[in-house]
């Protein structure tokens, strides 16, 4: 209310102020409504405990599919923000990534809000990953052990969500639960 008494004032005029005060007032609820849809579309994704998705993750590694072309990314998406992901080669015999390396992290993940890619995330891995990578893959003249941290974009629409065999019902009566 000061900052809108000192723009009114000095526009010598109260009709000026006023336009200004109703374009902040449309701003700050264009803001809003874009927070809730952000937390609308944060839930919608967000995986529970027993979910997951995957996608071939050659293209966003290619120094790590050039050794393994079976490369799979995991990520579990928190509903409070928070993102684990693995990375590694896909078992074949059961469909884990428990194969003979993985590199693994947590970060933080956020909708883009961007009309254009309504299902794309960004994962914010700011301490990077860590683990043991394939054989013959150097990084830092060493096998790679880690990767710097990173910022990663995601379109989960090319991604596929896993349910545990065990908590498939469980997962789709929460669902109903919330439709309720």
């Amino acid at each position: 209310a000061a900052a809108m008494l000192a723009t009114t004032s000095s526009t010598g005029g109260c009709s000026a102020g006023v336009k200004e005060y109703e374009a902040i007032g449309e701003d700050e609820a264009e803001q809003e409504e874009e927070e809730e849809f952000e937390e609308v579309v944060v839930w919608c994704f967000a995986n529970t405990s027993s979910s997951w998705y995957e996608y071939p993750a050659g293209a966003d590694w290619p120094q790590f599919a050039e050794r393994c072309p079976d490369l799979k990314a995991r990520v579990h998406l928190a509903p409070s923000g928070l993102v684990n992901y693995s990375l590694g080669p896909q078992d074949a015999t059961n469909g884990s990534l428990a194969g003979y390396w993985s590199l693994s992290g947590e970060g933080c993940w956020r909708v883009l809000g961007d009309s254009a890619h309504p299902t794309q995330v960004t994962l914010e891995m700011c301490q990077g990953l860590a683990g043991q990578g394939p054989a013959g893959v150097q990084l830092n003249d060493k096998r790679a052990e880690s990767v710097a941290p990173f910022v990663l974009s995601i379109d989960l629409g090319r991604c596929v969500r896993v349910v545990d065999g065990d908590a498939e019902e469980e997962e789709e009566e929460d669902a109903e639960d919330e439709e309720q």
